[in-house]
C-alpha cells in the first residue's frame, strides 16, 4: 500500500466516523489527513463544522489558522492563533508565530504583552529568549512559514506515516495530535503514554520534554 493510499483509506475511516458522530474530535485528524492529500478547501470546511461541536480544540485551532496563513489571510490566522494562546497561554511555537505577525505590523503594544506571558512560562528557555532579542533587535532569523510548518510537522498525526507501514501498525496511529487531545480532555494517563511513545523516537524534542513534565504535574495535583 502506498502513502496515498493509506491516507486515502484513513480519510474513508474518519469520514465515516463523523457520520455516525458529528461531534467527534476526529475531525482534528480528517483535517489533517486532508491536508496531506492536499485537499486544503475540504480540510478547512472539515474544521470549520468540527469547531462549532468542539470550539475549545486546540489542534483544530492550529490547523485552521495555518489553512488561513497559507492563504495569506493574516486577520483570519491571527483570530485562530490568538485564540490558541488564550486556550494554551504556554504554547511557545503559537506565540512566536504571532509575535512575528504583530512585529511586522509594528504593534509593539501586543509584542511585549505576548513577550511577558510567555516567559513567565518558560523563563529558562534561553533559545526562547534568543528569538525574542532577535524579534526586539528586528532581526528576521525565522521565517512565519517556518515556524507554522515545524509546528505542523510536529502536530501532524500522520506525519510518520512511512514508518507506521513499515512496522506493520497501520491502525496505530501514535501522534501527538491524539496525545493532545486526550490533553485537552483531561485524559492525563493516555496522553502521557503516547508522547513518551513518541519522545523515544525524538528524545531531543523540547517540546515533547516539556508536555511530558506539564502534564506530570497536572497529574500530581488531580491525584492530590
Amino acid at each position: 500500500m502506498s502513502k496515498s493510499e493509506y491516507l486515502e483509506s484513513l480519510e474513508k475511516k474518519y469520514n465515516s466516523q463523523l457520520q455516525n458522530d458529528p461531534a467527534s474530535n476526529c475531525f482534528v485528524l480528517l483535517a489533517e489527513v486532508l491536508i496531506k492529500l492536499r485537499k486544503s478547501d475540504n480540510a478547512l470546511k472539515v474544521l470549520v463544522n468540527g469547531l462549532r461541536h468542539n470550539k475549545h480544540n486546540i489542534t483544530a485551532r492550529f490547523l485552521l489558522g495555518k489553512i488561513y496563513f497559507d492563504r495569506w489571510l493574516i486577520d483570519g490566522a491571527k483570530k485562530e492563533f490568538e485564540k490558541v494562546i488564550k486556550l494554551a497561554p504556554d504554547n511557545i511555537a503559537v506565540s512566536k508565530i504571532l509575535l512575528q505577525i504583530y512585529t511586522s505590523e509594528g504593534n509593539e503594544e501586543r509584542v511585549g504583552e505576548i513577550s511577558k506571558n510567555i516567559l513567565f512560562f518558560h523563563p529558562d528557555n534561553q533559545e526562547l529568549m534568543n528569538f525574542l532579542d532577535d524579534v526586539k533587535s528586528g532581526s528576521n532569523v525565522v521565517e512565519l512559514k517556518d515556524i507554522v510548518d515545524e509546528y505542523s510537522d510536529f502536530k501532524s498525526g500522520v506525519s510518520n506515516v512511512s514508518e507506521m507501514m513499515r512496522s506493520g501498525n497501520e491502525e496505530e496511529i501514535v501522534s501527538s495530535t491524539l496525545a493532545e487531545l486526550y490533553y485537552e480532555q483531561g485524559h492525563y494517563k493516555d496522553s502521557l503514554e503516547l508522547y513518551n511513545k513518541l519522545l523515544l523516537n525524538n528524545p531531543a524534542d523540547q517540546s515533547i520534554i516539556e508536555r511530558i513534565e506539564k502534564i506530570k504535574s497536572l497529574s500530581v495535583r488531580s491525584d492530590g
